[in-house]
């Protein structure tokens, strides 16, 4: 996420098709791009009414954009800084338009120079465009960690840098007001369960740089800049205390004031700056999401599998499938405790399988198959997005049997696209677009 001239204009140039129908029923302009893939899409409010659809295991694919038709009217806002101000003219031109068919073909502005027809599609910059908007959503994620969507705001207000164009692609008033959830998480994680205070040098450095970055720096923040520089300071200072030889090593035998002489510039009293005063900040909409940790799983004897969690898993039961994806047994997650191996789940499957046999799922019911098409779709998604994340998270083989139940799961659906899709990703074929960024290095710490 770096680099002012990527984020110029991003998705011009994209083909789509504009709904006037729902415009006359609903005063609603739905514009449609690319079709989701099996992981589905991620969601992101960038202002002015301006809701935006990425794909989310290739969030620099356009799916679609969703605005009130007044919406149209604002010029030099977030839609003109992801379709170019031609782009939203030719939306104006065409649902003008008298004549015409109710579903209407429409270009996203013109590209910025000649390119190969494979890059045209996803438009300047997309790819980088698509990692602010992952990162937006993670920071909107009530299901999300604090600290983790705190960290994915810092990272949004710092990608998100003003230029000539506007203010980015996600307005200015809707980045300031994010920060100050942020700085009351880092402030709560300092004081408490001190999360952050386990980041390799590498990643602190990479804090670092969010916060006083050559972009729009966290620090210049005209409310709780200073505040949140002084944080980041004093969480150095926990980081080295704890690992004092590894720091060291890894930053040159620097100080943690000359990793960056920007943020240590201002730094007038360490111990106060923890205490800043919450009671500005709406935080209304925190929660905690413990993720799925690392998987094991073998026989204890012919035909009794065993699956075990050093952390709690994100559901109560255990979907075993066969390598041809058929469902061979739904087993409850057993709560032994961190002392006693975790949490463990038990299974009776066929003795002639192996562990190469098999794939496993987590769920959060005991259903075999719902019947609801709805929560199948919502079940098959699920499995997408787990597999995405676990390919961001460097967890190849993991991730590629996660894609497998995918595909699975969209094959049962009758959706043969997505299915293939699946197994593309399945079998290194299609590589996922999402890039780890520093949110999901900190979610790996819970």
């Amino acid at each position: 996420m770096n680099g002012v001239d990527e984020f110029q204009y991003p998705f011009s140039g994209i083909q789509a098709i504009v709904d006037t129908e729902d415009i006359s029923l609903t005063g609603t302009v739905n514009v449609t791009s690319f079709r989701p893939g099996p992981a589905g899409t991620t969601t992101t409010y960038v202002g002015d009414g301006v809701v935006v659809e990425v794909d989310f295991a290739a969030p620099g694919r356009l799916c679609a954009v969703h605005l009130p038709l007044d919406s149209l009217s604002i010029s030099d806002g977030p839609l003109d800084d992801l379709i170019s101000p031609a782009g939203r003219q030719s939306l104006i031109d065409t649902i003008n338009n008298p004549v015409g068919p109710t579903l209407r073909k429409v270009d996203l502005g013109p590209s910025q120079r000649e390119r190969a027809t494979s890059s045209l599609r996803f438009g300047e910059g997309a790819s980088a465009a698509g990692q602010v908007l992952a990162a937006s959503n993670v920071g909107d994620d009530v299901n999300e960690h604090p600290i983790v969507r705190g960290i994915a705001r810092f990272e949004t207000y710092s990608a998100s840098t003003p230029s000539g164009i506007g203010t980015g692609i996600i307005s200015a008033d809707r980045l300031d007001s994010s920060i100050g959830f942020a700085l009351v998480a880092l402030q709560a994680d300092l004081e408490g369960e001190q999360i952050l205070s386990r980041l390799s040098p590498t990643l602190y450095k990479q804090l670092v740089s969010i916060v006083a970055g050559s972009g729009r720096a966290v620090q210049s923040h005209p409310r709780h800049g200073a505040a949140i520089r002084d944080h980041v300071l004093a969480l150095g200072e926990i980081i080295s205390r704890n690992q004092d030889s590894d720091f060291q090593r890894d930053s040159g035998s620097a100080t943690i004031e000359e990793l960056h002489p920007v943020i240590a510039a201002d730094h007038a009293s360490k111990t106060e700056a923890l205490r800043y005063d919450s009671s500005q900040v709406d935080t209304s909409d925190n929660s905690l999401k413990s993720p799925t940790d690392s998987m094991s799983a073998w026989f204890s004897s012919p035909g009794r599998l065993e699956v075990s969690y050093t952390k709690s898993p994100d559901g109560k039961w255990v979907k075993v499938f066969d390598h041809n994806l058929s469902l061979l047994a739904t087993v409850p997650i057993i709560k032994h405790g961190k002392k006693a191996g975790g949490w463990l789940a038990q299974a009776v499957v066929p003795s002639t399988l192996s562990v190469t046999d098999i794939h496993v799922a987590v769920t959060s019911t005991d259903d075999t198959r719902s019947g609801d098409p709805f929560e199948r779709i919502s079940e098959a998604v699920d499995a997408g997005r787990d597999a995405t994340q676990l390919a961001v998270a460097g967890q190849g083989a993991n991730a590629s049997r996660q894609w497998r139940i995918c595909a699975a799961l969209w094959n049962e659906l009758g959706d043969k696209t997505r299915s293939n899709l699946a197994m593309a990703y399945a079998n290194n074929d299609l590589s996922v677009g999402r890039e780890k960024q520093l949110h999901d290095s900190v979610r790996s710490l819970i």
